[in-house]
């Protein structure tokens, strides 16, 4: 299963690099035509909505837990009916109290915030069918169409946010109808490749079903809460107490860290999780610790130097993409992409929550982190700023790895590659030193530049990885039958 796993790797990678890249061509736009406090805004609207479909990220886990058990017995239309019928539901009571709460409130807005409000409400609508249906395509592993429409939804709001920018002169605004438009466009299709010629009906929904989804999901959406906590609701605290300017600076170092570690993350959920399910019902606990062990391997292989690098180059890389209101921001950077991995190696630990379906237990590991995040930023933040911000981060995110870690054991203990732990982190030193010394000697201050060093970079590393013995010759095939499969895929 490692070989697919490694394919669907391969298919998923451009769902987040062509995405990084796109956020990475976004933000010297950004920093340009749009000032720390208008972005600041846009930020806490995108926050407030990031968290709303995190709650229906409760019923997406549920369809990827139970789609192998109903696919075996030929249930599907059950779930199918059920869930859509729940995300109905579910929107239409969020939309109608985000619009009554919106209305009611309007005096403490400004014209602009509650203009932004009005359409984050659009976004959330469509986000939250976006997410469901897409669930469907991964855990059916129809990657190369998952992978694509991501790709649509970055890439559109990318040229539609420069329309609306340019041409109509929109700030905040302008970047929230460009993310709304490419998701309104493609649903449709989602919807036609995800669910196809199933057609929805009220009599059809399953109760049963509906109840152990709510047992297993309410937890997961709960604790998704909780992780936006982890992630987001600093901004809130940070506006609060500071100012929406520091919003502004802090959210754009936050943004190119995620651009790189966050995004490895996400990147190894897409293929994980859906295997992860199916291995454990086909195969049994032998099987699930092994595909543990491995992909930690490769994960730990492709995020700790890109934490190095990121943490040696956030100066230059603030230089080249943003505006010197937001340079200070740099000094960040490192602790946030350090976060990143600690949050990815979380998501491995917690796959056994997932397996014997004890998604409460991992959400209260979640929230117990979460009010720790909230008590040092209630507590550092007015006196420090962002950088409180980003180190109670970084402390939260430890704090969750270790209680995971204590508690998932229980349930199915795995051995940690350590032996890759220590050889990555001495090929990423080497590769860091030679970064360093170059640094020292060249100018990188062109996106050239920095292109030929991060490559230079890259190829140092791997290399010392295959000297180390790290990566195995069938490993270095795999990657390239998958390489292979890109091209074909989507290049030829």
């Amino acid at each position: 299963m490692m070989k697919e796993f490694v394919k669907d790797l391969a298919i998923y990678s451009p769902a987040t690099i062509i995405p990084a890249i796109v956020t990475i061509i976004t933000i010297p736009i950004i920093t340009r035509m749009i000032s720390p406090e208008s972005y600041g805004d846009y930020v806490l609207i995108v926050s407030l909505i990031s968290i709303l479909v995190t709650l229906i990220g409760g019923l997406s886990s549920s369809i990827i837990r139970f789609y192998p058990i109903y696919e075996k017995n030929s249930n599907l239309d059950y779930l199918l009916n059920t869930s859509i019928d729940i995300l109905i539901i579910f929107i239409i009571f969020m939309t109608l109290s985000l619009f009554m709460l919106a209305v009611t409130f309007k005096s403490y807005f400004s014209s602009r915030l509650y203009n932004l409000i009005i359409l984050g409400i659009l976004l959330f609508i469509l986000n939250s069918i976006f997410e469901v249906l897409t669930s469907y395509l991964r855990v059916k592993r129809q990657a190369s169409w998952y992978s694509l429409f991501l790709i649509f939804k970055s890439v559109g709001a990318l040229i539609f946010s420069l329309i609306f920018i340019v041409f109509f002169n929109y700030d905040s605004t302008g970047l929230l109808l460009g993310s709304i438009l490419p998701i309104a466009l493609s649903v449709p299709l989602i919807w036609k490749k995800s669910i196809g010629n199933v057609s929805i009906d009220m009599r059809n929904i399953s109760f049963k079903l509906a109840k152990e989804m709510a047992a297993y999901g309410t937890p997961l959406a709960l604790g998704n809460f909780a992780n936006w906590t982890l992630s987001l609701s600093d901004r809130y605290i940070l506006g609060f107490f500071r100012s929406t300017s520091e919003v502004g600076i802090y959210s754009i170092s936050y943004q190119l860290a995620q651009s790189s570690i966050f995004l490895i993350a996400a990147l190894f959920n897409f293929a994980f999780n859906p295997l992860s399910v199916i291995i454990w019902e086909k195969y049994g606990a032998c099987a699930s610790k092994e595909f543990l062990i491995n992909g930690t391997r490769y994960f730990l292989i492709l995020c700790v130097p890109a934490v190095f690098g990121m943490s040696i180059l956030c100066k230059e890389i603030m230089m080249i993409f943003t505006t010197n209101d937001y340079l200070e921001g740099y000094t960040i950077i490192p602790i946030i992409c350090l976060s990143g991995l600690i949050f990815g190696l979380t998501q491995r630990y917690a796959a056994p929550f997932s397996f014997f379906k004890k998604s409460s237990i991992y959400g209260f590991c979640i929230f117990a982190s979460c009010f720790l995040e909230i008590g040092l930023n209630i507590w550092l933040i007015p006196t420090h700023g962002y950088l409180a911000a980003a180190l109670s981060n970084l402390i939260s995110y430890g704090f969750l790895l270790v209680l995971v870690i204590m508690v998932s054991k229980r349930y199915l203990a795995w051995n940690f590659p350590f032996r890759t732990l220590m050889n990555v982190i001495l090929s990423s030193a080497i590769m860091g030193i030679v970064i360093i010394f170059i640094k020292q000697r060249f100018d990188l201050d062109s996106i050239s530049n920095l292109s030929l060093i991060i490559i230079f970079g890259t190829t140092l590393y791997f290399s010392s990885l295959l000297l180390l013995k790290e990566l195995r010759p069938e490993e270095v095939l795999q990657i390239k039958i998958a390489c292979t499969h890109i091209y074909k895929k989507y290049l030829k």
